[in-house]
């Protein structure tokens, strides 16, 4: 009786291991960027535009920062290389980085 038990047991436990199985296959087929945009004195900036571009496939996303500079893009295609641009690109008054 206790084999059966033991067998039994066994059985359920590689069953449940089997059923998860195919859900680990199912992964995460996007790509999300984040950062933050800041002045040279470290102060983020709000509100600025951001375009993102995948170099590969012409791929475009734009967004604005929030009021603490920092940015999400969510549903970016996998791989890249991705070009970051803003309007800061044409403004000498006021360099900014990406951090």
């Amino acid at each position: 009786m206790k084999r059966y038990v033991w067998s039994v047991s066994l059985l359920l436990v590689l069953l449940g291991f089997g059923a998860v199985r195919p859900a680990v296959g199912q992964g995460v087929t996007t790509a999300a960027v984040t950062g933050r945009v800041s002045d040279e004195s470290g102060a983020p900036v709000a509100l600025a535009e951001l375009l993102l571009v995948n170099a590969s496939t012409g791929e475009r996303h734009t967004v604005r920062t929030r009021d603490d500079g920092s940015y999400g893009i969510e549903n970016a295609s996998v791989g890249g290389p991705y070009n970051r641009r803003g309007p800061w690109a044409s403004s000498p008054g006021r360099p900014l980085r990406s951090a």
